[in-house]
């Protein structure tokens, strides 16, 4: 049987830079499997993008969600906004709608915001355009979240009802 130094040794003699045999050798400390390195460890990735799909896999995400965002090109912060969305329990669906290559990953960040924030498909393409700066973007998102939490009770009222429940009231 392998030991872990076996294993990233493995790693080691593919020729790449020690940033990027770090994360083999980060993926393996955490417990993933030499599958799960093996899927990332690719010279087309440099170690930033190499550390998404680890951290994807590290989070419980499947190989099919990872291979969603993994691709070459695609830069470290557009696969955190995908990855992110996974693990926060949104569906695929709801993720395809958002990661798009015509937007900034700060406007991701806002669809996903909304999303993970109980905001319908309908209200988030309301802001979600290439055009609106993602500053914008959180002030319609924050607008549309207020409108969806229930009014709170008046803190006077709350204690003036506390008050009729004390003996001698």
């Amino acid at each position: 049987m392998d030991t872990l130094q076996d294993k990233i040794d493995h790693y080691e003699d593919y020729g790449f830079e020690e940033s990027q045999m770090e994360q083999a050798r980060e993926g393996l400390e955490n417990g993933l499997s030499q599958e799960q390195v093996g899927f990332y460890y690719k010279p087309d990735f440099n170690e930033d993008q190499m550390a998404q799909a680890r951290i994807g896999f590290e989070n419980g995400l499947s190989q099919e969600q990872v291979e969603f965002y993994f691709k070459p090109g695609l830069y470290d912060s557009y696969m955190a906004a995908a990855r992110k969305g996974f693990e926060n329990g949104l569906s695929q669906e709801q993720i395809e709608f958002y990661f798009k290559p015509e937007f900034t990953w700060s406007q991701m960040w806002e669809a996903r915001m909304g999303f993970e924030h109980g905001l319908s498909q309908e209200q988030v393409e309301s802001f979600y355009h290439p055009d609106i700066p993602s500053e914008d973007m959180r002030s319609m998102r924050e607008d549309l979240e207020r409108q969806l939490e229930p009014p709170q009770p008046d803190l006077a009222d709350k204690q003036s009802d506390d008050a009729d429940d004390l003996p001698g009231m």
